[in-house]
């Protein structure tokens, strides 16, 4: 008999109760030490409930430093999450940010406004220690009868590694340590995070002997249970790629049509997007996985004790991985004759112009996808006809669980390859990025991505959630979203909002443009121009954060400094970012004064307040690298239907990041100093002014 469904539940809007439930929130946050009302703030809040007040609402909201972007929708979200028993979901780009939210933004919250809510955070499985690979290591185990092992799991710890896993199995035994990777009582040396961590597909769940202490298992039951989720954006997409249960359930997160999402740090939205419906293949690995599957396979079809499964027998499916391992070779050998990378280039690589294979590849990709979608479904079928664990009458072989669930993922890898090569491309939407390149040993990889994140969002987060807001500093472009609409999909009923800043942007900064000589089109000149500025100009005394587009650069400038300014520079990838942010603020603390050379990563997320930057320096424009397959086969997509790529998709992203990058020098009403763009191109090019035009109210010095 049928099941009856579910009744659906009456469309939500925002209600009094829910305004006098943020009311009192905010009434209880005015009370509490520090608390300042803030115009821009208040506003947020009111648009964030509009949006998650509702049924279906949206909103993206612009909200600059210093408005308080968190407080914002935590005064507007948690209220009413709480009154209508739904799930609050929040995602950040960054896994600091998650932290800073778990660990003081939102406890602060609940105690300053009196509200009681669970709160829990959502990290992928790799985040948390392996209990049984973590107790293998400790006794030396190499793994070498798994059939897809890690080269670092392949051998012996070293001596290094062995006091960092003993300290680990002994912090966690003793209660000491919960098992997150991120707060481990030691540090972690470089290659033994694989090691002592699993992939869904290599953990046993119930059958493993660790299942009840289970860090990453008992930090997703929270997940469950929790009123407020705070995970980061690419475990959401990845979870809403996923399939719900029978029950309408998400395998990670709270059932999507039935909580609140707000995407903070939102404008990294699209790009994650973009990466979580990317694949890649290194070949070499397909095909031997394909021959070291073969034993797997065929103990796990006996074990099974069936005759047929999926309607395969097994001399069928052994013929079956024959066939799709002579293919993945035969194309590996017709890739090898068509394209001669050039030993020159650091990264070789061959992209489809326009993401249009040769027809002939685009044939032997459908039969790749036909093959690897077929053997994929086999393998997930083959698991779950296993004997399950039954009061130890049938327990699974552990190693042979492992080794199955190590292939299908690695099926289903290649399935979802091949299956974006063999795509045929609709006309009138954005085309599928392809492309290949070369690995270290000179063999080769294949590469899918979308170029736009509009269809992925869409289908996958918009028609799914209940409600949604989207919030960043930086979204718009010069207070217009369009361009942020168009990549992530905005459905055209939402909400946008730009809102001022707090700050007097104009007494409290100078944006200093010097007469350099030099554009960088001339990179080698450039660079040595940019050095002699930085030698001379710097007040080294103070607290600086030099700002890079490439390694190369950063490096060169460090090479081309004196001994004596060189060694008071700390630059990135020297230490961990940790590390020297800690060092960084001792310095200036102690008044010797101290700067900091950095690439993208430090142009977001570093909160450097008062004397720990006073001079922000920006060697040039944070154009994207134009030889990226994605951003040029997008670019090349534009072009064919009459658009402009550099003015609709390059400057408003170096416009975005600009801003990110200038936001690093005020951080309160206090904060004093200077922005200096080492990158006369806004001064000589075209685009300049707009580009100028578009940043925040900084006074301008152009020389």
């Amino acid at each position: 008999m049928k099941k009856p469904g579910k009744v659906p539940e009456p469309p939500r809007s925002l209600g009094d109760d829910d305004k006098a439930g943020i009311r009192a929130a905010l009434e209880g946050l005015r009370k509490s030490p520090g608390f300042k009302s803030r115009g821009a703030q208040n506003a947020m809040i009111a648009i964030a409930a509009r949006a998650l007040g509702a049924s279906g609402g949206g909103a993206v909201i612009e909200a600059p430093t210093g408005v308080g972007k968190s407080l914002g929708y935590l005064t507007a979200g948690v209220p009413i999450a709480l009154a209508h028993k739904r799930p609050l979901v929040i995602a950040t780009a960054t896994v600091s940010l998650q932290e800073q939210l778990v660990q003081r933004d939102i406890p602060r919250f609940l105690a300053d406004t009196g509200l009681q809510a669970t709160v829990a955070i959502a990290k992928g499985r790799q985040r948390y220690a392996c209990l049984r690979n973590l107790a293998e290591s400790a006794g030396g185990d190499t793994g070498e009868s798994l059939f897809d092992f890690d080269p670092a799991y392949a051998r012996a710890p070293s001596v290094e590694e062995a006091k960092v896993i003993e300290a680990l199995a002994q912090g966690f035994d003793g209660g000491h340590w919960n098992g997150d990777l991120d707060i481990a009582p030691v540090p972690l040396p470089d290659g033994l995070r694989s090691r002592i961590t699993t992939s869904a597909g290599a953990c046993t769940r119930a059958n493993c002997a660790f299942v009840e202490a289970c860090p990453y298992l008992k930090a997703r039951a929270g997940v469950k249970a929790a009123d407020i989720v705070v995970a980061n954006h690419d475990l959401v997409l990845a979870a809403l790629g996923l399939p719900d249960s029978e029950e309408g359930d998400n395998p990670i997160l709270p059932m999507p049509s039935r909580a609140l999402f707000v995407f903070d740090e939102g404008h990294h939205l699209p790009a994650k997007a973009i990466d979580a419906d990317a694949a890649q293949l290194h070949l070499p690995t397909g095909i031997e996985a394909l021959e070291r599957g073969r034993g797997p396979l065929s103990a796990a079809f006996v074990r099974s004790g069936k005759d047929a499964i999926g309607g395969l027998a097994p001399t069928e499916v052994q013929e079956l991985v024959t066939q799709a391992r002579d293919a993945l070779r035969d194309f590996n050998d017709k890739l090898a004759l068509a394209w001669t990378p050039d030993p020159a280039e650091a990264q070789p690589t061959w992209r489809a112009p326009m993401g249009q294979l040769p027809e002939d590849w685009r044939d032997d990709a459908v039969e790749l996808d036909r093959l690897f979608t077929k053997l994929s479904r086999f393998a997930d079928a083959l698991v779950s006809a296993l004997p399950k664990e039954d009061g130890g009458k049938a327990e699974p072989d552990d190693k042979l669980m492992r080794n199955l669930g190590r292939l299908v993922e690695r099926l289903q890898d290649a399935a979802a390859l091949w299956q974006r090569w063999a795509r045929q491309d609709a006309a009138a939407w954005a085309p599928m990025a392809r492309w290949i390149t070369v690995a270290k040993d000179r063999s080769l990889l294949c590469h899918a991505a979308p170029v736009s994140a509009a269809g992925i969002l869409r289908h996958l987060v918009w028609s799914r959630v209940d409600s949604v807001v989207i919030t960043s500093a930086t979204l718009a472009t010069g207070g217009d979203f369009r361009h942020f609409c168009e990549e992530a999909a905005i459905p055209s009923e939402w909400e946008l909002a730009s809102l001022p800043s707090p700050f007097n942007l104009a007494e409290s900064a100078v944006l200093s443009v010097p007469a350099m000589k030099t554009l960088p089109d001339d990179a080698a000149r450039h660079t040595d121009e940019v050095a002699a500025w930085i030698e001379d100009e710097l007040d080294w005394d103070a607290g600086n954060l030099v700002l890079f587009t490439s390694w190369k650069q950063m490096e060169r400038v460090v090479a081309l400094l004196s001994p004596q300014r060189a060694i008071r520079t700390l630059v990135q990838g020297s230490r961990s970012r940790t590390e020297l942010l800690e060092l960084h603020a001792r310095k200036i603390g102690e008044g010797k004064g101290s700067t900091l050379f950095g690439l993208a990563s430090f142009g977001e997320g570093l909160d450097l307040a008062g004397e720990l930057a006073t001079t922000v320096v920006i060697t040039k424009l944070p154009f994207a690298i134009p030889s990226d397959p994605v951003g040029a086969t997008k670019a090349e997509w534009y072009e064919s239907r009459g658009r402009s790529p550099f003015f609709e998709v390059s400057l408003p992203e170096a416009q975005r990041t600009l801003t990110q990058y200038m936001g690093r020098l005020i951080r309160t009403e206090r904060d004093r100093g200077r922005i200096v763009l080492l990158d006369r191109r806004v001064v000589v090019k075209r685009y300049g002014r707009a580009l100028l035009d578009s940043l925040p109210p900084y006074r301008r010095l152009i020389a």
